[in-house]
């Protein structure tokens, strides 16, 4: 029975978070070590950039760009594994958070960084004007400006 119900809260150090505010969130990550994103069902949630970010070693289930996205540096597993986590959980030490932490900073730093992320929008809106096809500019403004502030909640909180 202990491997389909596993109990995360009699880990010493385990700590379930509901809901912390945005200005929280990044003491909240430097604090943390590991990361765990519990959703199921997600294209790539923002909780795993913003983890990596602060250089959490980052377990995710297999939902959406988590799993492409934490193949080298993260751990996923399918739902019905949460048996596994729990067993990487008690393997984990000093030394692969280490490994994992440089890894995910050296990634957010490659690719979430302000320059990077000025360049790809800025090649977005050049490919978009030179072919001059007909969009619907309502809701590409509006993807960008949610990515936009996306971007700045990040690097204000640093």
């Amino acid at each position: 029975m202990e491997k389909n119900n596993p109990k995360l809260e009699n880990f010493e150090n385990f700590k379930h978070v509901e809901f912390l505010a945005n200005d929280k969130t990044s003491d909240f990550y430097s604090l943390s070590d590991v990361y765990i994103c519990s959703s199921i069902i997600d294209n790539l949630p923002l909780t795993i950039l913003e983890a990596l970010s602060s250089g959490n070693l980052v377990i995710s289930f297999k939902n959406g760009g988590a799993e492409e996205l934490l193949k080298k540096i993260g751990y996923t597993f399918k739902v019905s594994e949460v048996y596994k986590i729990v067993k990487l959980l008690k393997k984990i030490d000093d030394d692969l958070i280490k490994k994992k932490s440089k890894l995910a900073r050296k990634f957010a730093l490659k690719y979430f960084s302000y320059e990077n992320s000025k360049k790809n929008y800025l090649k977005i809106f050049d490919k978009v004007l030179k072919e001059k096809k007909k969009i619907n500019l309502f809701y590409f403004f509006c993807w960008i400006s949610c990515i936009f502030t996306w971007f700045c909640n990040i690097f204000s909180n640093n």
